[in-house]
């Protein structure tokens, strides 16, 4: 069946959101996390209602972090009484130790702690993982830097997910319904060598990132998307990159992101061509959906770019809308 696309010169508008993560971490992006509250970050836009990071009150100081991993241990919220927590030690680093409140010292209430951890794996990608035994099946938001999306715990409460790594010091906040959050950071050396763009929305939007490396146009091996995501390991085989799709699509109202990654020590010279699509379906048609883009800055940080989109009347349904300026290309140098 041939696929009708449709390249936008019109009806997308696009907004910087900031000059880089770094400078829109306290205000904007916090902001961004609200319910659909507006942001100011060069820009009074519709920001993206993503999770609100809830602050905590400590109430003793904390350990200074150690130079590897480690877990943030938060309470559920209840009466204050100070206790200590310790986190476990891994590789070898010294435990973070976190006096937090939690109503009575028993064992019962301490077994109902969230705990989450990271770790860095291969092709400078992190596990993340997360334990919450009496919250299963529990709807949880993740931010990593600007990236956001949503999750669910199983049935025991657990969580684990590997991911790509948007930077070489790389903090986590997961946070719960009902308001519980809980923090993890981890060191990715990898990630200095791996070029990363993403896209990120909220519901069903039928939006896509699409990656053409070295001159691949549509199903051939060099077409990384969604639906033809790569392995880190087969992607380094063939020398190219790999996508990733983070979020739960069957949660209503969930934050998905696609990020795609390109390691720069496999690079063949040449471009990688980035584009953004969407789908005309039953859900979106007639209606505008909007997205934000991350690519990263010179130096360090990613610039956030939102991404506003008319979407063709139902007429359309089946037919996609090929957004081809949205993100620069990826210049590689051959290694």
């Amino acid at each position: 069946m041939q696929v009708k696309r449709l390249t936008m010169a019109g009806s997308v508008f696009l907004v910087a959101l900031s000059t880089g993560y770094v400078m829109q971490h306290q205000d904007a992006l916090a902001s961004r996390f609200g319910s659909g509250e507006k942001r100011t970050a060069m820009a009074s836009v519709s920001g993206l209602p993503l999770p609100m990071r809830k602050t905590q009150t400590e109430t003793a100081p904390v350990s200074p972090p150690s130079p590897g991993n480690s877990a943030h241990v938060v309470d559920l919220p209840t009466e204050p009484a100070v206790v200590s927590l310790a986190a476990p030690a891994r590789h070898g680093q010294a435990n973070r130790t976190q006096e937090a409140p939690f109503a009575g010292a028993t064992i019962a209430q301490a077994t109902c702690l969230a705990v989450a951890s990271a770790e860095p794996g291969p092709d400078a990608s992190i596990l993340l993982t997360l334990s919450a035994p009496c919250q299963p099946h529990a709807r949880v938001e993740i931010t990593h830097g600007p990236l956001a999306f949503t999750e669910q715990t199983d049935e025991d409460g657990d969580l684990s997910i590997h991911m790509p790594a948007l930077s070489e010091r790389a903090t986590f906040s997961v946070q719960f319904e009902n308001g519980t959050v809980v923090e993890a950071d981890t060191t990715v050396p990898a990630a200095r060598s791996t070029q990363t763009v993403a896209l990120q929305w909220r519901g069903d939007t039928g939006l896509e990132l699409h990656a053409f490396e070295f001159g691949a146009t549509y199903s051939q091996s060099g077409h990384v998307h969604a639906r033809a995501t790569l392995s880190p390991t087969v992607a380094g085989l063939r020398k190219g990159g790999y996508m990733t799709r983070l979020g739960r699509e069957d949660l209503p109202g969930a934050a998905i992101a696609d990020v795609y990654s390109y390691p720069l020590d496999l690079a063949q010279g040449g471009a990688v061509r980035i584009s953004v699509e969407a789908e005309v379906t039953a859900a979106n048609c007639g209606q505008e959906v909007s997205a934000e883009t991350l690519q990263p800055l010179l130096g360090s940080g990613h610039e956030v770019v939102e991404v506003v989109l008319a979407i063709p009347t139902c007429d359309a349904i089946g037919d996609f809308l090929v957004l081809n300026n949205v993100l620069r290309d990826m210049k590689m140098a051959a290694n």
